[in-house]
């Protein structure tokens, strides 16, 4: 039975048992399936305060989990009194433009991370794990979103600046340990940025730490150990901004805003797109702009992000609104810089790319869900690997 709370998560939510049932060692024999026990479970909504933003606030749902299973002598020859802890990697979802954590996939990776996490494991030991599904400003209930009850901002008051310092803030806030960044459309252009920027505050932490001490320290472990994107859509204003006639032009130009139309925008079937938005997104552009050039597939990425975590991108063959080639040349880019970074790290992360014959941007049928879950799977396991064979040495 999962507990639910309104309490607002602890950063390290795993510190004591607080669903109110706890049990001692000697009854883990009576509880067949060793169910996980949760330690946060949030069936409504919670909203986070954003800093330096007067009343605004990111609108988020919030799972943490503890599983709690005494080892088997028979397994390890080890006493049935000594357990051993395990972190799996918390999942944090980061939707697409104008997405919300409601959204099918959003609800279909709460539902399996739910479902997996609470299935009785062949490794008996404690493990801990967070799911984190939120609603950047502008979107869903945050702040300016459609469903928000805030009424004096909206979505044209916000732009990609702000949605990735949201993520930064979510995870500094909600999370701790590693995590991985499950990522749709626009998602995955701010899941590489933010993954950049800690690794970035990672590297220079260290370097201030072997400035204080000549002593050799033990490196932070990474917060992003991977990112599975879906419908990569890195640099998408850029595009924007080439397919706009005279008329948009215009109304960019006198009001600071042109409707773009949309099959994805209801009621009113177009999205309002802001100056401020088309311009501070050039500054978070992966890719060169080749104004002679218009084959998006022939663009060689430039720009330098800082991603050592292993990267996983699924495509639809079939996506009518960014083109599976997106993916092939942002996984040739992320391939090329993380060789030219292994003065850092030694590690050797695989950039991986599945195309979905039959699917479309969405990526939302029950077959597509299926691939999605798998590869957030495989990521987990492979990071559970790594570990282990770094405490093995």
């Amino acid at each position: 039975m999962l507990a639910s709370s309104s309490q607002h998560p602890s950063r390290h939510p795993y510190s004591s048992r607080n669903d109110g049932n706890s049990r001692d060692d000697d009854d883990d024999d009576d509880d067949e399936n060793n169910l996980a026990a949760a330690v946060v479970s949030m069936q409504q909504p919670q909203h986070l305060p954003v800093p330096n933003h007067q009343d605004q606030t990111i609108a988020y749902y919030y799972h943490a989990f503890h599983q709690r299973c005494r080892r088997s002598s028979r397994d390890n020859g080890e006493d049935d009194d000594e357990d051993e802890d395990a972190w799996l990697p918390g999942i944090v979802v980061c939707n697409g433009f104008q997405s919300d954590m409601n959204g099918r996939k959003a609800l279909a990776f709460e539902q399996h991370f739910l479902t997996q996490t609470t299935k009785k494991k062949k490794k008996r030991k404690k493990t801990y794990r967070s799911f984190v599904r939120f609603d950047y400003r502008g979107h869903g209930q945050s702040s300016g979103g459609g469903t928000s009850s805030s009424s004096s901002l909206s979505f044209v008051d916000f732009c990609l600046s702000d949605w990735i310092d949201d993520t930064l803030l979510v995870l500094e806030k909600l999370t701790t340990g590693p995590q991985i960044l499950v990522a749709s459309s626009m998602g995955v252009w701010i899941a590489l940025h933010v993954a950049s920027i800690l690794q970035e505050r990672r590297q220079r932490q260290e370097q201030e730490n072997q400035h204080e001490s000549p002593l050799p320290s033990v490196p932070a472990p990474p917060r992003i150990v991977g990112i599975v994107g879906i419908g990569a859509a890195p640099d998408f204003t850029r595009d924007w901004q080439r397919e706009m006639n005279d008329l948009n032009r215009q109304a960019l130009q006198e009001c600071g805003v042109y409707n773009r139309p949309s099959m994805y925008a209801a009621p009113n079937h177009f999205y309002p797109i802001t100056k401020r938005l088309l311009e501070d997104a050039k500054q978070w552009y992966l890719s060169e702009d080749e104004k002679e050039n218009d084959d998006r597939t022939t663009s060689i990425h430039k720009k330098r992000i800082t991603v050592t975590c292993p990267v996983h991108l699924l495509h639809g063959r079939e996506d009518s609104d960014v083109s599976y080639t997106q993916s092939l040349a942002l996984a040739n880019q992320l391939s090329c810089l993380q060789q030219q970074q292994q003065e850092y790290s030694t590690k050797k992360h695989d950039v991986a790319v599945t195309i979905l014959q039959h699917g479309n941007h969405r990526l939302s049928t029950p077959s597509d869900l299926v691939h999605i879950t798998s590869a957030v799977d495989a990521m987990a396991r492979l990071h559970d690997e790594l570990n282990d064979s770094q405490q093995s040495l």
